[in-house]
């Protein structure tokens, strides 16, 4: 004998129902929270990098602006006019070694109105003060240098070395009654030291590279793994992404930067690491 299946009760149906209706849509309006809350902390992020980003840019303008701010004083001083017409490498010796004691530029190079090195005076990497006087053999500006200086007052640039180097550079004329008698370089360097610096200070990670996308300098040697073309892609598609280094998530952009007539990217992260728990925290505390 078949047994008939028992009808459900109607408050089996008005549960159903009931779950249908409100679970349901619950778990999705949870669920699309959850998404857009994880979307905001990401906005958030990229808001406050970008404006790192901005202020580094700042900073790199203030450098350039003191750089200006010395040379008006240096192309005034009637011993190193005299030093540069004359070409004397021992006037100009005593000069440069105690301006740049007091110098935010780590070198100082003055060169004639052919564009060949006088004398020289830079900080090593420790900091000592050296000294080059070419001796021999002439050393000389590039063409393109000497044209572009020789078109204006000044010709400013950035420069990155094979050696892990970025360089702020300024070329200006050195006149003497309206005569160009020289021409003055400064140039201060930006090194791993000084990123660290920066790193510390604003608890990110930074990465500098050219406008090819080659990374000149970075503060975790892993960025300095990818090829230019992952940047390049990067910052064709979006100035901000997120990056897994090792086991920690990140969230970069990657912002351009003009100084003088030199264009180039400067990267800056942040760990994720703290949002992340957060947001797992959020997610227990929706879902529950």
């Amino acid at each position: 004998m078949i047994k008939k299946k028992a009808p459900r009760s109607l408050k089996t149906i008005l549960i159903l129902w009931f779950l249908l209706f409100s679970v349901v849509p619950l778990a999705f309006v949870t669920g699309y929270s959850v998404v857009k809350f994880e979307k905001a902390i990401d906005y958030e992020i990229s808001e406050r990098l970008m404006g790192n980003a901005e202020e580094v840019g700042t900073m790199l303008a203030d450098f350039l602006t003191g750089l200006r701010s010395r040379r008006e004083r240096y192309i005034r001083d009637s011993n190193f006019l005299v030093a540069t017409h004359n070409r004397s490498a021992s006037g100009l010796r005593p000069l440069l070694s105690n301006w740049i004691k007091s110098e935010i530029a780590t070198n100082l190079t003055v060169f004639n109105q052919n564009g060949q090195m006088i004398h020289s005076t830079f900080k090593d990497e420790k900091g000592e003060i050296r000294e080059f006087t070419p001796i021999g053999t002439a050393i000389l500006l590039s063409s393109e240098n000497l044209q572009q200086v020789r078109n204006s007052e000044e010709y400013s640039f950035i420069e990155h070395s094979n050696q892990g180097l970025v360089s702020l550079i300024l070329f200006s004329r050195i006149k003497d009654n309206q005569k160009n008698i020289g021409f003055l370089e400064q140039v201060i360097d930006i090194d791993n030291g000084f990123l660290e610096k920066m790193k510390n200070r604003m608890r990110l990670e930074f990465v500098l590279m050219n406008s090819k996308g080659i990374v000149s300098l970075a503060t975790h040697s892993d960025l300095k793994l990818y090829k230019p073309d992952f940047y390049l892609k990067l910052i064709g598609e979006s100035k901000a992404f997120d990056l897994q280094i090792r086991t920690t998530p990140f969230r970069f952009v990657l912002n351009p930067i003009s100084c003088g007539t030199s264009r180039f990217y400067l990267g800056l992260g942040v760990s994720k690491f703290e949002s992340k728990e957060s947001l797992r925290n959020i997610n227990y505390a929706f879902f529950s």
